[in-house]
């Protein structure tokens, strides 16, 4: 999975908005996760790309967002059908932000 442009410019302003310093986290794949480390606590998504037929039998881009934390399991998404957008994976992320102020 490639880190895509829009998801490290968001990431990194959400994280410049929390009064948090980028050079405070760091960036690591492993194993198809993209796993953002700050201290020892971490937040990972994971991003998943499909063709389907829609209705109108014409191919459609389907594509998924799975992500948790550390602490606690923050995935939408059982299983290999995930219906996670990345802005449910944006608003999860700003929690986990803020939870790291605690």
């Amino acid at each position: 999975m490639r880190f895509q442009i829009f998801e490290h410019k968001q990431l990194m302003e959400q994280i410049e908005n929390s009064g948090n310093q980028e050079t405070d986290f760091q960036f690591i794949k492993k194993k198809g996760w993209l796993y953002i480390y700050y201290e020892k606590d971490y937040f990972k998504f994971h991003r998943k790309s499909e063709k389907i037929l829609d209705e109108h039998l014409k191919w459609k881009d389907i594509v998924s967002y799975r992500f948790e934390s550390k602490n606690q399991s923050r995935s939408k998404s059982s299983g290999s059908k995930s219906s996670t957008k990345w802005e449910d994976l944006s608003k999860a992320f700003e929690k986990w932000l803020d939870s790291l102020a605690k």
